[in-house]
């Protein structure tokens, strides 16, 4: 009752701040009496192409953002950000195309993970092999932060220019991890937590004050791995030796002028000027080019054959969760098994679908709800439907246990993956209540009805419980980690133990298969499938976008800034009714990595 009433408020919010009541009763009964009429006209796909000039600059601005996919909804408020899957092959299209004269991108902030950044590099190294000139911009590599990222990116460019008032905050990475126990013990509350095992660190923020060990061991091997590839990628394009790099990074950060005098730097310009540089780079400098955004440009990529083998497409972005949510504009990406299952199965039901890719970019989340998108996996691969996964930015933890049983597993260098293990347990506030001066009373049925209870330390039985439960689940994990990658269980226990790994690692140890992105993706599909990577094969997304949120998609298109940014503000309405429809537990087992970020400090 509390999800239909929750679904009805934002309903009634969303919908009535688009079009206003009163259209809706209109467009609701024109739906009715001529369904089968508008369902054929929003289920049309109409691609409109850009005129193409005869003088083109490709412009690739990251300021705008990238994107894995839209909302479940059938679209995104950053209407203007560009689909990763994108922008390889519009790449691999403009280097082909004789009115394409070059490619200049402007990087901005970067907003972005390193598998992302990866997908982009490896499509710009491919489009510099037609000899067009390629041009990095930025205003700074960073601004009293760290720019290791945007300068990683840039390096693949032939060119890099930089406003004059831009520093190069080239300074490597930096994990910096809370750790709230002295919190806790003033508030007078006690964090009972259990692991599966000493790597998996997600609990140590509650129950020590430091980094034990094994964890520090592990997150200097992950930083370590993953700065010795950027470091080796930048020297490889930048012309500098591996030392000659590293030193780089460890003098960093520079000012410009600095900068260019060590070659980091091609020149000083502002993005105006970077522009006209561009074009003079070009082989006609004297003709008029004009510039054409990437997104426009993909506009008129060919269609596939109507007789092309048909791929499924499965987004697993986010936390896993145990229920049948989808993504809403109002809380982004998470990975609802409910949802997960559905794609599977309409894929495994599709006689014309011949393949899955199974996109996980995931930290991890609910251990049971991981386990049912396992199943479906499991199925999809029995049926004789072949699952390649590819993985992004993560793959962690209950992102790596779904992974597991695919035919391939195609991981970014770059991607954190692994963290094989499982922790659990509750924190208990009685210490805390007793300072509030709030005493509680209770009643109970069942003579473990107390186990969850915050209010309660675990008893000797209920101790043991969780203690047979993160046994059980472990085990399960390593089991089914060394069926699905035909691993020896005694090999994946010495890689398991809550370990996280780089992409890079990932393949030695055996976890993964093959390194590269989408792209990487799609030619291993092809190759399971018998076909060249010159053969062309139809991406078909699944679960399949219903009338109702193409209608939505439709409204997006003639609703005001100013409505969207209302709509925006409503986020405070969907947390406050999340309350209504939130069936708490005190235990949850749970299967998390403790995450990187390049930190500015």
């Amino acid at each position: 009752m509390k999800s239909f009433f929750k679904f009805l408020v934002k309903s009634f919010f969303f919908l009535c701040a688009t079009v206003g009541f009163f259209v809706l009763l209109i467009i609701g009964a024109a739906i009715f009496y001529a369904s089968s009429e508008i369902d054929y006209f929003i289920n049309t796909e109409i691609k409109s192409e850009t005129t193409l000039s005869d003088h083109m600059l490709l412009e690739l601005n990251l300021n705008n953002g990238i994107t894995e996919k839209s909302t479940d909804y059938g679209f995104t408020w950053d209407e203007e950000a560009l689909d990763i899957k994108l922008i390889a092959p519009t790449l691999n299209m403009a280097a082909k195309d004789s009115n394409i004269g070059g490619l200049i991108i402007h990087i901005g902030q970067l907003d972005m993970g390193l598998a992302e950044i990866q997908e982009i590099r490896d499509a710009v190294l491919e489009f510099r092999k037609s000899g067009k000139p390629t041009v990095a911009f930025t205003e700074s590599f960073g601004e009293e932060s760290n720019g290791t990222f945007q300068y990683y990116l840039a390096s693949a460019f032939e060119t890099i220019f930089m406003q004059p008032s831009g520093t190069v905050e080239l300074m490597g990475l930096r994990l910096e991890s809370p750790y709230a126990k002295n919190l806790l013990d003033k508030l007078g509350i006690e964090a009972q937590m259990a692991r599966r095992e000493n790597y998996k660190g997600a609990v140590e923020m509650f129950t020590q004050t430091s980094m034990s060990k094994s964890v520090q061991s592990n997150m200097q091997n992950l930083t370590d791995s993953i700065l010795h590839q950027i470091a080796e990628d930048i020297a490889k394009e930048r012309g500098f030796n591996l030392e000659t790099t590293i030193k780089y990074i460890d003098d960093s950060p520079y000012l410009g002028l600095e900068a260019v005098k060590l070659k980091l730097i091609d020149h000083l310009y502002y993005f105006d000027e970077a522009l006209a540089k561009t074009k003079e780079m070009t082989s006609s400098p004297e003709a008029e080019w004009e510039i054409i955004t990437i997104k426009d440009y993909s506009k008129n990529l060919p269609d596939p054959s109507d007789d092309a083998p048909s791929v499924a497409v499965i987004y697993g972005l986010g936390e896993i969760v145990l229920d049948n949510n989808t993504d809403s504009p109002f809380n982004g990406h998470s990975m609802s098994s409910g949802t997960i299952v559905n794609a599977f199965q309409e894929a495994i039901e599709d006689e014309s679908i011949k393949a899955i890719i199974f996109r996980v970019d995931s930290p991890g989340g609910s251990y049971t709800a991981s386990d049912t998108i396992w199943r479906q996996i499991k199925l999809a691969e029995d049926q004789g439907k072949p699952v390649i996964v590819s993985m992004g930015n993560f793959a962690a933890s209950g992102g790596y246990f779904i992974s597991a049983p695919a035919s391939l597993i195609v991981a970014s260098p770059f991607t954190i993956t692994g963290s094989i293990g499982i922790y659990g347990g509750k924190f208990v506030t009685k210490n805390l209540w007793d300072k509030l001066g709030i005493n509680w009373d209770s009643i109970q049925s069942g003579k473990n009805a107390h186990i969850n209870s915050t209010n309660l330390g675990y008893d000797k039985t209920g101790w043991d419980k969780l203690q047979n439960s993160l046994d059980a689940f472990y085990n399960d994990f390593l089991e089914k980690v060394a069926e699905g990658r035909d691993l020896p269980i005694d090999q994946v226990r010495q890689i398991a133990g809550g370990r996280v790994w780089t992409g890079i690692d990932a393949k030695e140890n055996g976890l993964v298969d093959e390194l590269g992105g989408f792209t990487k993706a799609l030619n291993v599909t092809k190759q399971e499938l018998e076909l060249s990577e010159e053969d062309e094969i139809q991406l078909v997304e699944f679960p399949k976008t219903d009338p109702f949120d193409s209608f939505l998609s439709l409204l997006k298109e003639n609703i005001s800034l100013e409505h969207i940014q209302w709509l925006k503000s409503l986020q405070f309405l969907d947390k406050i009714l999340s309350i209504l429809d939130t069936n708490a537990t005190n235990s949850k087992l749970l299967m998390h990595p403790i995450t990187i970020k390049n930190t500015p400090n």
